[in-house]
């Protein structure tokens, strides 16, 4: 995952649930990663400025999502991640990114979706079924599958400050690069295009 490199493997004090920030706009962000939302959440999107018609979309997009009964929103996941060790690790662009498995045993059906995977784990006829959609503004590789399979793995990201941690995402699944925009350089967008460009969304047909 590009020059990521090692750097705990336990809780830190100052990554206490309670001592992680975040904005309205990451919750917004975050519907793409959840199943669903409360109306708590839903009113203050709307007193924030996001429209109806944009909240629906992104609880539709297509991607990795952790099941309603292992976290709603970011207060629950950062609580549920909270409970099992991870892997620490400091990106290129000095987030920190924490991975980490869930046991079997806590959550039988898994803690989400895992709607992301390589084409090289793919058979040759499921191959032969990716298409291009428009997904979070790109063209993007999918394909059609009876179910999305389940994970027990997790991946945060946050963003260290002065004032502590900020949450930027998190999803159900192994660590993923970016998808690459305009805000990032030349050498990053063709790093990043090329690890899209090798992964699949997995969407249920019907």
């Amino acid at each position: 995952m590009g020059e990521n490199y090692f750097f705990a493997t336990q809780s830190l004090s100052d990554l206490e649930p309670t001592n992680i920030k975040y904005r309205i706009d990451n919750a917004f962000h975050m519907l793409r990663h959840f199943e669903g939302m409360d109306e708590q959440l839903q009113a203050n999107l709307l007193r924030a400025g996001h429209v109806e018609k944009n909240i629906q979309a992104a609880l539709t997009l297509p991607g990795s999502r952790f099941f309603a009964n292992f976290a709603l929103d970011i207060p629950g996941l950062l609580n549920r991640i909270g409970q099992y060790p991870f892997v620490l690790l400091e990106t290129e662009d000095r987030n920190i990114q924490l991975n980490g498995q869930v046991p079997p045993a806590d959550f039988p059906n898994g803690i989400g979706s895992r709607a992301v995977v390589p084409v090289d784990e793919l058979s040759a006829s499921q191959r032969a079924g990716i298409f291009l959609r428009k997904n979070r503004g790109l063209d993007l590789l999918h394909l059609h599958v009876d179910k999305i399979p389940p994970t027990w793995e997790f991946t945060l990201v946050l963003r260290p400050t002065q004032q502590g941690h900020v949450f930027i995402t998190a999803f159900p699944g192994p660590p993923a690069l970016p998808l690459p925009q305009h805000r990032f350089s030349r050498k990053k967008q063709e790093e990043y295009r090329a690890f899209w460009e090798a992964h699949v969304f997995l969407v249920e047909a019907g």
